[in-house]
């Protein structure tokens, strides 16, 4: 029971990721990207092709803020991805692992990045995927990714603050997709939360449509067998 549990929680927690993925590549179609920049941050619009005017960061202790405002005005209503330049990035591989470590695999990777990262355990954010050894290996191999929730939070906030409505801090690769998504607000986990608890529901309501046609067909085959069983005995 433990076995199937465990292996529903993956099934659904990879159609919550699939539907995450979806939604995000939609909302990419106008989504605005800030690259970081001496004093401030390029804005690259979905496009590719960058703004000529750029923003500029001004600190009064942890808050930031965006000048001219009026270019921080055109962030309003807008994604906006946040990225985060390789440097400030962290990445280990972990692996192989046994399988049955999956169930800790928070614990593992949290114990092995405090090693290697140079930001206190409460700052860091990561993220991981978990990729297969082999074909018939059942071992995991695990890609982690970790840079300062410290760092992010205040351009995050100052985001907010001009009316962008979706802010996310991303990782690209050479190709300039995304690479990586660090969660960095409980706005992020409480996407996933809602997307999750749709997800379940869908996923349960299909279970039990299954359930139901497979024991119809059982009822149908059982009323079949006494036709037949009465049949027989008229005969």
């Amino acid at each position: 029971m433990g076995r199937m549990t465990t292996a529903w929680r993956w099934w659904i927690d990879g159609l919550v990721d699939a539907v995450l993925l979806v939604r995000r590549r939609l909302d990419r179609r106008r989504c605005l990207r800030l690259v970081a920049e001496e004093g401030g941050y390029a804005i690259v619009r979905p496009d590719g092709r960058r703004l000529r005017r750029r923003l500029v960061t001004t600190r009064t202790g942890d808050e930031v803020r965006f000048e001219p405002d009026r270019l921080a005005r055109r962030l309003a209503g807008r994604a906006v991805e946040v990225v985060v330049p390789d440097g400030r990035c962290v990445a280990m591989r972990l692996g192989p692992l046994p399988a049955e470590s999956r169930a800790f695999l928070g614990e593992v990777i949290d114990h092995r990045l405090a090693r290697v990262v140079p930001w206190p355990r409460a700052d860091v954010v990561r993220v991981h995927r978990v990729e297969p050894v082999g074909e018939g290996d059942p071992r995991l191999m695990v890609a982690v990714e970790a840079t300062s929730r410290a760092a992010l939070l205040p351009v995050v906030a100052g985001l907010r603050r001009v009316g962008a409505t979706r802010v996310e801090a991303v990782r690209l690769d050479a190709a300039g997709t995304v690479a990586a998504v660090f969660p960095l607000a409980a706005e992020t986990e409480r996407r996933r939360g809602v997307e999750r608890r749709i997800v379940f529901a869908l996923a349960a309501v299909v279970v039990l449509a299954g359930l139901a046609a497979h024991r119809s067909i059982d009822a149908i085959g059982e009323s079949e067998a006494r036709l037949e069983e009465i049949d027989g005995r008229i005969a």
